[in-house]
């Protein structure tokens, strides 16, 4: 231990003094400085980071003289004692002016920039121009630690510094003044995150922000505690919603933003209308719909008494979003065309993509594929015009899935493959798990059932981790219907029973729809024919109520399919004959081909073996052309 001090000591040394030399000379009072400083690290390096102006024997001198002087508690450890004296020392050699910059450093948590030290420390008797050097001087003391991050100089304080240095703050009395002026740098920041999050820029601020988390959290929890700095939480958390949905940080921004609307009851409308939209998006991404759907209406209500055309046209994007989930195409198409129509006449690129692209998902959930094609293909075009990853990738997404749905498996992969990619660049964890969640399911499609399996569960803990409760209820869905085609029927029941729960609690018809037809299958299978023609029924019903044509065509296969284990040979063929129409006219073709092999089948029971030759052969000619 002795040795490695001293060559730890040396290597410092050599560092702040490039002629440094261990010799019979200094052999002594190095071995006696390692001593004193019982080894440690830290202490060693401040002190060797004094070879600049003193000898190994002065610094031994003054260590003994320092560490006589302090009397410390006898109940702190020795080691301890030790760091701290050594501390201590070297901050009573400092300058005045480097005592202060030392001092209001502490008020960062987790680094900074040079940048925000001169815009955070300044004040009192030193410059904004005087920081540079004398966080040089810091940092050649070894009291300040530089790293780059992203091609980013950043600096910062150990941990047991920091807590010094904060100590030193609070004694001087200056801990409110520089708390303040750190969370209106930083509150600056966040507002102008909000703008830079769109187009070219969104990844650079996006790492910004993700760097500078630490002092974002440490600026929100000083306001959160300071009356008077509540309206300027309020100003922060409007910046960063974006952030935080991006992220996955949903229950950390959402309490901040509903902590600080509620103690900004009188702030400026356009402020109110942004934060009640924020907090909007992030229940609506924790699946609290009422709740979502409540501050979107304040926020509209708000921004109308505004005319502010640009936030009417995002709170009604959240509305036509709300409206989707809830499975309202109706409502959703007319919500999306108002803001479409508000966006193009005020010229907002970033506002009228998003349209296309939801009007697009719209399109493909109705089987209009050839109208999801074109809008979705408008929208990407923009998209690429602006530079924005975030749309890009989401419109790639949904063309992956319009792909996928005409069972053009490798196309819909190429645009799955290169979405998770934009993602993954962005660390977009709600994006990544979405395409994750097409990629298991374009396996699934492809009969790669153990691919898929491995990929839904990826696309699971990353769903939980962010908690994304009606993604977690879709991956759940999904892997029950794996777990379907595997013959493992109870496992899929209780997947499928964890997912209908889910679903129902969110109110996702589309998700109660697939879970029930899911359910309504492996009943079926397992020769309950009574629990599984009521869940069909159930089943149809809904997907009636929701006009979307593939639901009611997966329900009525389903229902035959029923019909035909309980013997209803030609109602069985009556309902998935209507099924196959349904799915030949939303371009369907996989369904088209699986459902041809299940009408052979009843048309066999039939006693009508030329019919269900014909058919299988057409879907084999369906599948050939698939493949």
């Amino acid at each position: 231990m002795q040795y490695e001090a001293v060559v730890l000591f040396v290597e410092r040394a050599k560092a702040a003094r490039s002629d440094f030399l261990l010799t019979n000379n200094n052999a002594q009072a190095i071995a006696q400085v390692c001593a004193r400083l019982d080894g440690i690290p830290l202490a060693l390096e401040l002190a060797a980071a004094r070879t600049r102006v003193l000898s190994a024997a002065d610094i031994a001198e003054r260590l003994d003289y320092q560490f006589n002087l302090l009397v410390s508690s006898q109940n702190v450890p020795a080691r301890q004692r030790t760091l701290r004296n050594l501390i201590d020392w070297s901050y009573d050699l400092l300058p005045e002016n480097e005592r202060a910059l030392f001092r209001r450093l502490s008020i960062f948590a987790g680094g900074w920039t040079l940048k925000a030290a001169e815009a955070v420390c300044a004040g009192d008797n030193l410059e904004s121009f005087e920081v540079l050097d004398l966080l040089v001087h810091l940092v050649d003391k070894s009291l300040v630690i530089t790293d780059t991050l992203e091609g980013v100089n950043r600096f910062r304080l150990l941990e047991t510094i920091r807590q010094y240095a904060r100590e030193r703050l609070i004694e001087s009395q200056e801990e409110n003044l520089f708390a303040r002026t750190h969370a209106a740098y930083f509150t600056e920041l966040a507002e102008r995150s909000s703008s830079e999050m769109w187009g070219r820029n969104q990844g650079s601020w996006l790492k910004r922000l993700e760097a500078e988390n630490d002092n974002l959290r440490a600026a929100l929890e000083w306001m959160a505690s300071t009356t008077e700095a509540h309206e300027m939480m309020l100003r922060m958390t409007s910046g960063l919603w974006r952030f935080w949905r991006i992220r996955g940080h949903y229950q950390e921004g959402r309490a901040h933003l509903e902590f600080a609307l509620a103690h900004n009851p009188n702030a400026p409308k356009n402020l109110r209308a942004e934060g009640l939209r924020g907090a909007a998006k992030l229940a609506l991404q924790l699946g609290e719909y009422g709740q979502a759907t409540a501050m979107t209406k304040e926020s509209l209500t708000l921004f109308r008494e505004l005319e502010n055309n640009k936030g009417i046209g995002r709170a009604l994007d959240v509305l036509g979003e709300i409206a989707y989930y809830h499975g309202d195409y109706s409502q959703a198409v007319a919500l999306y065309t108002e803001t479409h129509a508000i966006r193009t006449e005020i010229g907002d690129k970033e506002g009228i993509a998003d349209s296309l692209r939801q009007l697009g998902v719209i399109a493909r959930d109705r089987g209009d594929l050839q109208r999801a094609t074109e809008l979705l293909e408008q929208s990407l075009i923009l998209c690429r015009e602006l530079e924005d990853k975030i749309l890009i990738a989401k419109t790639l997404n949904n063309l992956g899935l319009v792909k996928q749905q005409l069972c053009f498996y490798d196309c819909a992969s190429e645009y799955f493959e290169e979405t998770v990619l934009l993602y993954r660049e962005l660390n977009d964890r709600l994006g990544i798990s979405n395409t994750l969640q097409n990629l298991g399911s374009a396996a699934k499609d492809q009969g790669e059932l153990k691919q898929a399996e491995t990929i839904y569960e990826e696309c699971l803990k990353l769903r939980q981790a962010i908690g994304d409760k009606r993604g977690i209820a879709q991956t759940l869905a999904d892997m029950a219907e794996v777990g379907f085609y595997q013959g493992k029927y109870v496992n899929t029941a209780e997947l499928a029973e964890q997912s209908l729960k889910l679903f129902q609690d969110l109110g996702v018809k589309r998700g109660i729809i697939f879970t029930l037809g899911l359910l309504a299958y492996t009943a079926q299978f397992r020769s309950d024919f009574e629990r599984a023609s009521d869940l069909g029924k159930e089943c149809f019903r809904l997907a009636s109520e929701l006009k979307a044509p593939r639901a009611m065509a997966y329900c009525k296969e389903v229902l035959g399919l029923i019909a035909y284990a309980r013997g209803n040979f030609r109602e069985a063929g009556e309902l998935i004959q209507e099924a196959i129409d349904i799915f030949v006219k939303v371009g369907d073709r996989r369904n088209v081909a699986s459902a041809k092999v299940n009408l052979a089948r009843t048309a066999y029971r039939l006693g009508e073996p030329e019919r269900a030759r014909n058919l299988i052969n057409e879907s084999l000619a369906f599948s050939r052309e698939l493949n």
